[in-house]
């Protein structure tokens, strides 16, 4: 392994003592840009963030619907591509708190940078909806043009996610002792090479090549995903269109829960179609009769102790293709407490988490085992077969509509292990039609990840050809 050593001489500038501050790598390159590069403020209207969110109570935000609602943007409304993206964990806010909170009214062709946690991630806001932010994120107004030169808010928002920036958030506020942020100050100071209008056009339409290219892999991609979740759905002729959003619940069928969720005309209805479903064709299982898997025992946490494992916490996975994209490594005595789920190859974990239930794992040979949270619940099937089926089944609106009615929870709604084995029904297939959906599910699994590499590829590609043009006028 290389290692890295240099002597700090504080001959820069710098108050601070960070080892990345001083690295020689951004050292030189702050050396060149500080020649050739303008600071951010100076193309800058001005630079602020959503100040006092602080004071938000839950009775403050309201319905999607409600008269004039605002939305209130989050880091989880910007993609790792740096769109403007909708989630199932929006935030509304009424006109009046739009109104006070002037400072961080968000205008079209404003950047919205994150200012804590993942850091320098920005978009370029062109929708036509107005848009309050919450604590966690910056604005950026640009000015129209700077000593002659035009600035285009594409090109800004492009270099802002490139090396050249990202090197720079990560040095100013990404290696601190707490959690890393920004400071307006700091990301005034960023560097950013601004070429001539028409070198700024040139740069942007090679670039739009490429994204044309990335978009239409994304299209393929996602409709390989649609396939997947359908499989199910369309093998049982789940339809749950034209069900009212007002009805009347018989007193006999309300126990302890009165809530509209338990109560919904969909899960009744995805309840009939379960029971009509044709037996000969399809098993009707009780969630609790599957395989499921304890956390490890006192005894067994105490046996592997000084273990080392690769802990994979819900964050860890994404929620397309159940992949997993990091892991913590350590000892069993030193990861989180909730680290007691041991994984076995083909088991399926589903995060508990409503808003992250889409993101099914079915563990690969690499997490053989290794160990989970117990955030998850865990299913053992017999084979791989099996495993493939039921983590297509679990993404399936039939069983995702049940995960949502099912929920339980205030500030972090769930899927409880408890609701789970009591509650959800899943119909596992028969002969012909179990071996269709397993066959065509791996299939649909094989196209999908292709296009997925594709697209990575094609991010990266685009990045390098930004950094090198980037690079010509250094």
């Amino acid at each position: 392994m290389e290692v890295k050593t240099f002597v700090l001489e504080n001959t820069n500038g710098l108050d601070k003592i960070s080892c990345h501050s001083h690295d020689p790598e951004f050292l030189k390159l702050i050396k060149t840009l500080s020649k050739k590069g303008i600071p951010l403020i100076s193309l800058s209207e001005k630079v602020t963030y959503g100040s006092g969110k602080w004071e938000l109570r839950t009775t403050d935000y309201v319905p999607e619907n409600y008269p004039n609602a605002i939305k209130l943007l989050q880091i989880s409304n910007i993609d790792i591509l740096g769109k403007i993206i909708n989630t199932d964990r929006d935030k509304y806010i009424p006109s009046e708190l739009h109104k006070r909170w002037e400072v961080s009214q968000v205008k079209k062709g404003d950047l919205i940078i994150a200012i804590t946690g993942t850091l320098g991630r920005i978009a370029l806001f062109n929708e036509n909806y107005e848009a309050n932010l919450n604590q966690a994120l910056g604005i950026i107004r640009l000015k129209q043009e700077y000593e002659g030169i035009k600035i285009i808010p594409e090109f800004i928002h492009f270099y802002l996610n490139s090396y050249f920036a990202l090197k720079q958030f990560m040095a100013l506020g990404g290696y601190r002792s707490g959690q890393s942020g920004l400071s307006l100050e700091e990301i005034g100071s960023v560097y950013v090479v601004l070429p001539e209008e028409k070198e700024q056009k040139r740069i942007l339409e090679k670039i739009e090549e490429m994204k044309k290219k990335i978009s239409n892999e994304k299209e393929m991609y996602e409709g390989y995903l649609h396939k997947i979740s359908k499989l199910l759905d369309n093998y049982t002729k789940l339809d749950l269109s034209n069900i009212s959003q007002t009805w009347v619940i018989e007193p006999e069928k309300i126990f302890d829960r009165i809530d509209c969720y338990f109560n919904s005309q969909q899960l009744d209805k995805i309840k009939k179609i379960i029971g009509k479903l044709d037996k000969e064709k399809f098993e009707v299982i009780k969630a609790k009769d599957l395989n499921l898997i304890s956390s490890m025992k006192k005894e067994e946490l105490e046996e592997n102790r000084i273990h080392i494992f690769k802990y994979v916490d819900i964050g860890n996975t994404e929620k397309d293709l159940g992949e997993i994209q990091g892991y913590e490594e350590d000892i069993l005595l030193n990861l989180p407490s909730r680290a007691k789920m041991k994984s076995n190859e083909n088991d399926i974990f589903i995060p508990r988490p409503i808003g992250s239930s889409q993101g099914i794992v079915k563990v690969s040979h690499e997490f053989n085992n290794q160990i989970f949270t117990t955030g998850n619940i865990q299913i053992r099937p017999k084979n791989e077969d099996e495993a493939f089926l039921l983590w297509t089944m679990l993404k399936s609106d039939i069983l995702q509509k049940q995960f949502f009615y099912l929920q339980s929870g205030c500030s972090q709604p769930e899927i409880s292990p408890n609701n789970f084995e009591e509650f959800v029904l899943l119909p596992f297939p028969k002969g012909k039609i179990r071996t269709e959906i397993i066959m065509q599910s791996k299939q649909y699994y094989k196209e999908a990840l292709k296009h997925k590499k594709e697209i990575i590829a094609l991010e990266n590609s685009m990045i390098e050809v930004f950094n090198a043009e980037i690079k010509r006028f250094l």
